[in-house]
């Protein structure tokens, strides 16, 4: 049997949606990116088991906890044959069982924790490898045919399509689908103008670089995403990731060109560039070009109140870093050379506090000396 506290970094690493990722998309094959390890326990009760009544080598399905310190946390399940064992369910929730029945393995029921607003309970069915939503066939049937919608310039319906999906089993979508689907909304974003596309392009695409961080194609559609929107200097650290995990690529010298062009925005000295608007249209990230080489980045606050404050040189923090709280207090003190943070910063709590102060180190290294 295995051990009652086991580590989940060393069984399940980051077990995040089911299923093959190595679709096709818009990009072509991709990757499979590096994988952050988690350090938490797994907490493994000897009652949370089910002995499959299998032929030939002896299995043994096992439940597991991590708690994340509320009263939902992880839910894992093992598979034990014969001296090996494999991760085989990552769920959020509180509590788990195997639902049994004629089946030889058998259903696994998820629960939230009663206090839940929505207290859902989500079944996970096995699939000849691993279980997985019991949607998620389903919703890959839903993806591929918004895919095709797409293709076919019925992006609307697509992306219909794809949410409906998200909706019902969000961890059904490949890191592919939120690709494409990112994709999908910051073209609509850019042919009708609208905030809300761009919003939800941004959250996409975002969780596609989750799961596998190094998909240069959601690199490039972000990059392109934040050119849009006038986010410069995160455009140009997006087409330099792009060009770091695909030097082949067959656009490379236009990434290049991008790159140049957006160092001298905005073009004329003394001239304010607004990046983004909140909804409500207030001012939210501003750009102002001091000299040749010089630009002045600020962030505000819905309300106007400033947020945060740093110098550009060439499209990289150059100078001081100044952020504050909405109450106006301090959030973040510090410096950057040409992109990279150097001597002491200093973080602070909502009222004032010193919360941690840290000491970077030319090799890309910190000490922490936050007075005790």
């Amino acid at each position: 049997m295995l051990q009652k506290v086991l580590t989940v970094a060393s069984i399940c690493g980051m077990v995040l949606l089911a299923g093959p990722l190595t679709q096709k998309g818009f990009g072509g094959a991709h990757p499979l990116g590096d994988e952050e390890e988690q350090e938490a326990e797994l907490n493994c009760p000897k009652e949370d088991s089910y002995f499959v009544k299998d032929k030939g080598t002896k299995k043994t399905l096992q439940i597991c906890y991590a708690s994340n310190g509320s009263q939902n946390g992880d839910v894992y399940v093992m598979l034990e044959e014969g001296k090996k064992s494999r991760c085989v369910l990552t769920a959020g929730g509180s509590t788990a069982g195997f639902v049994g029945g004629s089946k030889v393995m058998p259903d696994v029921e998820v629960s939230w924790h009663m206090s839940a607003e929505d207290n859902p309970t989500t079944l996970y069915v096995w699939n000849g490898h691993d279980y997985e939503h019991q949607a998620a066939k389903s919703v890959r049937k839903s993806a591929k045919k918004a895919l095709e919608m797409f293709q076919s310039g019925k992006a609307e319906e697509a992306i219909k399509a794809w949410e409906e999906g998200y909706e019902r089993s969000p961890e059904s979508l490949s890191a592919e689908d939120y690709n494409n689907l990112g994709f999908a909304c910051y073209t609509l974003g850019k042919r009708d103008n609208t905030l809300e596309n761009f919003a939800k392009a941004h959250t996409y695409l975002s969780i596609a670089l989750q799961d596998q961080p190094n998909r240069w194609t959601a690199h490039l559609n972000l990059a392109d995403l934040y050119a849009a929107e006038n986010m410069f200097p995160s455009a140009i650290e997006s087409y330099r990731k792009v060009l770091e995990l695909k030097p082949d690529y067959k656009r490379s010298k236009e990434l290049r060109e991008n790159i140049a062009r957006l160092k001298l925005e905005p073009k004329q000295v003394g001239v304010e560039v607004i990046a983004m608007r909140h909804p409500s249209g207030a001012k939210n990230i501003t750009y102002t070009r001091l000299d040749d080489h010089q630009v002045m980045e600020r962030g505000f606050f819905e309300g106007g109140e400033k947020r945060f404050e740093e110098c550009l040189t060439d499209g990289l923090a150059d100078g001081p870093y100044l952020s504050w709280f909405d109450n106006g207090q301090s959030a973040v003190r510090g410096a950057n050379h040409l992109g990279t943070a150097v001597g002491t910063w200093d973080y602070f709590e909502y009222n004032g506090k010193l919360s941690q102060r840290l000491i970077y180190h030319e090799d890309g290294t910190s000490t922490d000396v936050t007075p005790k």
